[in-house]
């Protein structure tokens, strides 16, 4: 018998196991006893053409087969071996046994070898090959079942010798027996097994094994010592595994990527915060698992229950606007509200999202006072609040009824709402004095007034209130007269003519009425195509009492010093207004002040008065002229004045008269008088300007010269970065002796020489930008008549050094009927106002033109099949560009799943590893095997 534990094996899919023995003897036959005891016994000899009933079992030989095995004297066919070898050193020992040994040079590698290379070696029905490396001595047993065709494990670290002995053992062909039984219940049992040969009883050999007997763990659930699956916040929650069927398991907990290992089959744990907390839970033993995920509930007890709309004291709202009712609970989750609004309910819980601090609307539409009634209730306690809830019309469009009376009559004052119920608190103050209020529905009045005999303005307030709303008023209530025949007059009368006033000059607005009270003034003078600053033209005086008291003047007139800050044409309007009638007065005056504060002068204001000649066509071309005025030092001169022009020249004809024009808010004529002269040389322009208080003439020297012309700057490039060089080129049509001023931010950088001879040509600097900003670029063009300045802003911009770019998730798996499985979402930051982005994902999709990226920007992008992506991002400013990239991966689903499975004798990476055996779920499992997988499977092509 090989009394190996090798064949020997056992595994726990199913309570059936199944023990094999393998012989080299004769047959024999197997039984248990209840002890589970197994005897061998030989129930069958050896037959043949040779063999006698009489004769030894033994001496049973073959003589023709004695040739085919090589035997040196017979082969013996009881034991199918030649006589020559004796069983005793056959089977013990392989060392004792070996027939051939040969010398093998193979190469070898770290981990797993198959030998397919035997050079030819000789095997015969029944040989064992044994491997024994020369360096260590160790003997592995190949797979017989396939000669010349084998595996060998080393381990990485181990330095094998390539040497290798391949050996033989002559052994008969192997004779597998099974029996079978069936074990009822999870155990661990002793096995003993007992091998008797019938022709000789004493010839008898025993073996003692192990069995533990496993059911697969199954039907793995969670409960806990408070009822399901719920925990309470901050207390022990003990948790309770069970399994149909499994024994000595191990149990691991996995709560917020923790792991917590134990073998009792409770667990204690406290959990932090309220909510669904998922919790895997792995049981295994030697030789199964099972595993599930949970979803804890964990909930607290409800205390400090608030619900009430409004602010106030009672909870109230608007007929037709959201009741907001505030909904607290000082602690406590897991809770599930119902609220009867006083008809209408509602339910509510936190189920989707914690709504604790926050406000529950309903709307009601009828002015009511409800019963409203709120029960919240979780799974350990429950809280109910009853309370009534005003709903009322909001107070609205409070106005006094009557906001004047007449002297002498009695009056209340009386007052209005719009909308409004259910008034809770009132307040009236007429000259700050509080009077009781009597209301009506929507009006309201106070004490009665006996006759006033003095007309005035008395301050009234009124604050009213309600559960949902409050109002108030701040008015004036009026004890007044009527304004009688009210007229004004702007004094001194007109120096001018009727209507027609000089500047500068006083002048006062005299208003005057026979009789009237509380008189508002109103002033506005309309100043005519011009605009002036601060509303000087308004003016606004409110009176109290008497006209004859307010007057300051004669007999019932009030004076009004007024000053017009420009001349000009002016709309003057005076408004006089009270409580019981308004009157609106108009007048149209001039204000004209005189020419002889004017200064002739050049638009551009040259002090020597020159003007550019631009040549056309040889010495032929023109200069234009653009005359204007100013007035000297405050005069504010030339109003309503007409202008006659000579240029001066050749011809020297009379141009005119025009309406002349100042705006004296820019001291400088509105109009410019254009004149073109068409040759070169000094004219003397004369003017003569006149308007009611005068007139005078004017000359002034024109020089027209052939100058600089057609001038122009170009920088580039248009944006540059921190030390990059930028070009300024200056290009001209006309200038000759011209010198170039260079200046950045107004200080001097360089002076050069024009030298370029035609106007395709340029005079060019090449600068170095200083850091982030923007700068004035200016080139100043100067010739003997006229400096010409050309501006250029330029940006300087920081180029980009860097942006992140990350994604989320870099890895999905697959699943072909959900499209967030193929969804990433990248995120781009940069700090840069003014970067752009262009974004490829990889997969053939459309680039989108450049867009905007701030500081993080966010883009969803899903792909449409498993692969490996390189998402490649570019971004640029105006003046440089950078590109990162990323990997995203869509893994596919794993498919056509393949295991095989393994067992070894010894826990060590250099033992051979036998294949399972295994009939349905039924496996032969041996204690303190090491149990290995090897699985293959396929992608899923999507």
């Amino acid at each position: 018998m090989i009394n190996d534990d090798r064949y020997f094996n056992a595994e726990n899919r199913t309570q059936r196991k199944t023990v094999e023995f393998l012989s080299a003897l004769s047959p024999f036959a197997l039984c248990f006893d209840r002890f589970s005891h197994i005897f061998i016994n030989v129930v069958k000899s050896c037959s043949g053409d040779t063999y006698s009933s009489n004769e030894n079992f033994n001496n049973c030989v073959d003589q023709s087969a004695s040739s085919v095995f090589n035997c040196a004297s017979f082969f013996q066919k009881s034991a199918f071996s030649c006589s020559s070898i004796d069983q005793t050193n056959r089977f013990p020992s392989f060392a004792n046994t070996y027939q051939q040994i040969q010398l093998y040079v193979l190469t070898l590698k770290p981990g797993y070898n198959i030998f397919t290379n035997l050079q030819n070696l000789i095997m015969k029905p029944g040989y064992i090959l044994v491997v024994e490396p020369t360096a260590t001595g160790t003997l592995i047993d190949l797979d017989q079942t396939v000669p010349g065709l084998s595996d060998y494990q080393i381990s990485p670290f181990t330095p094998l010798n390539g040497k290798l002995r391949i050996n033989t053992i002559i052994s008969p062909f192997n004779k597998i027996w099974s029996v079978s039984h069936q074990y009822t219940i999870q155990n661990n049992y002793s096995v003993s097994v007992t091998l008797t040969n019938r022709l000789n009883s004493t010839d008898t050999a025993s073996v003692s094994k192990y069995v533990m007997v496993y059911e697969s763990v199954r039907d793995l659930m969670v409960t806990s010592l408070t009822g399901g699956l719920i925990c309470f916040k901050d207390k022990d929650c003990t948790l309770i595994p069970s399994v149909s069927t499994g024994k000595d398991l191990t149990y691991n907990w996995t709560i917020d990527s923790n792991v917590y290992s134990t073998t009792q089959p409770q667990f204690v744990h406290q959990f932090a915060t309220v909510g669904t907390v998922p919790i895997s839970l792995l049981a295994y033993n030697h030789f199964s698992n099972e595993s599930i995920i949970v979803v804890i509930t964990v909930t607290d007890r409800l205390e400090g229950l608030y619900f009430k709309a409004g602010t106030g004291a009672q909870s109230a709202s608007a007929v037709g606007k959201n009741a907001d009712f505030l909904f607290i609970l000082q602690s406590g989750a897991n809770y599930i509200c119902h609220v009867d609004y006083g008809g209408q309910t509602h339910t509510f819980g936190d189920d989707v999202y914690n709504l604790n601090n926050s406000f529950i609307s309903h709307v009601y539409s009828q002015e009511k006072v409800y019963q409203v009634s709120i029960t919240c209730a979780n799974q350990i306690n429950s809280l109910s609040l009853n309370f009534d809830h005003h709903v009322q019309q909001e107070l609205t469009g409070l106005k006094l009824s009557n906001n004047v009376t007449l002297v002498n009559q009695p009056f209340y004052i009386e007052f209005s709402l719009e909308t409004g119920s259910a008034i809770s608190e009132s307040l009236l103050l007429f000259n700050n004095q509080q009077e009781t209020i009597t209301f009506d529905a929507l009006t309201g009045k106070g004490i009665l007034h006996g006759g006033l005999s003095l007309a005035n303005r008395h301050p009234v307030y009124i604050e009213l209130k309600n559960f949902v709303s409050t109002i108030e008023l701040d008015a004036f209530f009026e004890i007044s007269s009527p304004i009688i025949n009210p007229s004004f007059e702007i004094t001194p009368s007109g120096d001018l003519a009727t209507r027609k006033y000089s500047f500068p000059h006083e002048n006062f607005i005299e208003i005057r009425m026979d009789s009237g009270s509380n008189v508002r003034i109103e002033i506005n003078t309309d100043f005519f195509g011009e605009l002036l600053p601060n509303g000087l033209n308004l003016l606004d005086i409110q009176t109290n009492g008497e006209w004859s008291d307010y007057a300051n003047s004669a007999s019932n007139t009030h004076k009004i010093s007024y000053n017009f800050i420009h001349p000009g044409d002016y709309l003057v309007k005076v408004t006089l207004s009270n409580h019981l009638g308004s009157f609106t007065l108009t007048e149209q005056i001039s204000i004209i002040s005189k020419v002889d504060g004017l200064v002739p002068a050049l638009a551009d204001l040259n002090p020597d008065n020159y003007v550019l000649f631009e040549v056309t066509d040889g010495t032929a071309g023109k200069g234009v002229a653009e005359f204007v005025f100013q007035y000297e030092a405050e005069s504010k001169a030339g109003s309503h004045a007409s202008i006659v022009f000579w240029p001066g020249d050749l011809t020297n004809l009379t141009n005119g008269p025009f309406f002349f024009k100042m705006d004296f808010n820019r001291n400088i004529s509105v109009t410019p008088i254009k004149y073109v002269y068409n040759a070169t040389g000094t004219y003397e322009a004369k003017f003569l300007i006149y308007n009611d208080r005068g007139s005078k003439s004017f000359s002034l020297m024109v020089n027209v010269v052939i100058g600089i012309f057609g001038f122009y700057i170009d920088v580039l490039p248009k944006s540059v970065g921190p030390s990059d060089k930028f070009t300024v080129s200056a290009y001209m049509i006309q200038g000759d002796n011209v010198n170039y001023t260079l200046k950045v931010d107004d200080v001097v950088i360089k002076e050069y020489p024009k030298t370029s001879l035609s106007y395709e040509q340029s005079d060019s600097q090449i600068l170095t930008a200083g850091p982030v900003g923007v700068y004035k670029i200016d080139v100043i063009a100067t010739d003997k008549y006229l400096p010409v300045t050309r501006s250029y802003t330029l940006n300087v911009v920081q180029k980009i050094a860097s942006f992140s770019l990350t994604a989320s998730p870099q890895l999905r798996i697959n699943d072909d009927s959900n499209p967030l499985s193929r969804t990433f979402t990248f995120t781009i930051g940069i700090n840069d106002p003014n970067a752009m982005f262009l974004i490829d994902y990889g997969d053939n999709s459309t680039i989108d033109f450049p867009r905007p990226v701030n500081s993080q920007t966010q883009l969803t992008h899903q792909y449409s099949q498993s692969g490996l992506y390189r998402v490649i991002v570019t971004v640029s400013n105006s003046v440089s560009s950078i590109t990162n990239s990323i990997t995203v991966q869509i893994a596919a689903d794993f498919a056509g799943l393949n295991c095989q499975l393994f067992w070894r004798p010894f826990d060590s990476d250099g033992t051979i590893e036998y294949q399972y055996t295994f009939s349905g779920d039924q496996y032969i499992v041996k204690k303190d095997f090491d149990l290995r997988f090897k699985c293959t499977w396929l992608r899923l092509a999507v």
